[in-house]
């Protein structure tokens, strides 16, 4: 430990932040790469930019090549077999995340008796996977909480609706795998919430108090909800949506021109004017990179206009030559697709 200490000392201070976040998840968990950069990001390790997607991933490289991290590449079991990076921390170097995070106060678990009684003015708090209930959830209002964690919990039913009245520091909370099926509305007093991750919940519409939380950067929601609202291009700031149950998209989404990753499964373009989203549409979100549908299509050659487009992944679309002037892609993936020249 002494030695894995001398290892840690010596990184800069975000790289400190972004190894000690790790603490957050358990020693064998696999954490998807692209989420634990828009956690880092929305923790505020990673400082605001145009370059802090570059900054982010060269943290992850950094921390990997000194042995801190373990990076591979898997395939998910879902259509197209996207590749994946994912990453975990394993055995002593865990450990020690755990020891600065507990003295540092960073982190809050409810499955470690040695945490309990020490969370007053924690930071980030995972309620773990072992019995947890609503009553455990009502008990804790750290005013300097940054990250709320409940993934897993499938029995947590309901939240509080109190609970975010005094967490105005929230940027980070996880609600994946949870049975919660409605959102008290004090969460839109949580104007710093970047990381909203509702996947596998209860939850069939995107809550309306989402309308007010203006810096979201990251929005995950379940399979169950299947419309998107008008509202949702007031997000201005929004870079990663993904909405694997909704078919048809409302037209201003064209409008979210900040918009980085857009995860679809069965989406379904409009070919008229009625309000929905049609495929030259897309042509204005220029860092879209994965775009999933089960209708066949035409692409406009329109898109070669997307100059910043780095990732296009396309399932049952049909494309033409032009897609070779798309001189910026360092990825390019066709499923099922057919060409028109």
């Amino acid at each position: 430990m002494p030695i894995l200490r001398l290892s840690y000392f010596s990184l800069p201070a975000r790289l400190k932040a972004c190894f000690a976040y790790l603490s957050f998840y358990p020693k064998v968990e696999q954490i998807n790469c692209e989420y634990l950069v828009y956690l880092w990001i929305g923790e505020g390790f990673i400082p605001a930019g145009e370059g802090q997607w570059d900054v982010a991933w060269d943290c992850i490289n950094h921390l990997a090549n000194l042995c801190l991290l373990q990076v591979w590449d898997r395939y998910e079991d879902r259509p197209g077999c996207k590749l994946t990076n994912y990453c975990r921390t394993r055995d002593f170097l865990h450990d020690l995340a755990i020891t600065i995070s507990k003295q540092n106060k960073y982190i809050f678990s409810v499955e470690e008796a040695s945490c309990k009684g020490e969370n007053d003015d924690c930071y980030r708090i995972l309620l773990g996977i072992k019995d947890v209930n609503d009553a455990q959830i009502s008990e804790r209002h750290p005013v300097s909480l940054r990250t709320l964690s409940l993934s897993q919990n499938w029995w947590i039913t309901s939240i509080p609706g109190n609970l975010f009245t005094a967490m105005r520091g929230l940027r980070v909370l996880d609600l994946s795998g949870t049975g919660i099926a409605k959102f008290p509305q004090s969460l839109e007093r949580i104007k710093f919430l970047k990381v909203l991750n509702l996947n596998d919940t209860e939850i069939e519409k995107v809550p309306k108090c989402v309308r007010h939380l203006k810096s979201f950067l990251f929005l995950a929601l379940p399979q169950g909800c299947m419309k998107l609202p008008i509202w949702i291009n007031e997000i201005k700031c929004l870079q990663h949506l993904e909405c694997k149950g909704v078919r048809r998209m409302p037209k201003g989404m064209s409008n979210m021109i900040a918009l980085r990753t857009l995860h679809l499964h069965w989406l379904e373009l409009s070919s008229e004017h009625d309000g929905f989203m049609r495929p030259e549409d897309f042509v204005n979100i220029t860092q879209l990179q994965e775009l999933w549908t089960v209708k066949e299509l035409e692409l406009p050659k329109k898109m070669t206009t997307m100059k910043d487009l780095e990732s296009l992944i396309l399932l049952r679309f049909t494309t033409g030559s032009w897609i070779c002037d798309m001189a910026n892609l360092r990825e390019l993936e066709l499923k099922c697709c057919g060409g028109s020249d």
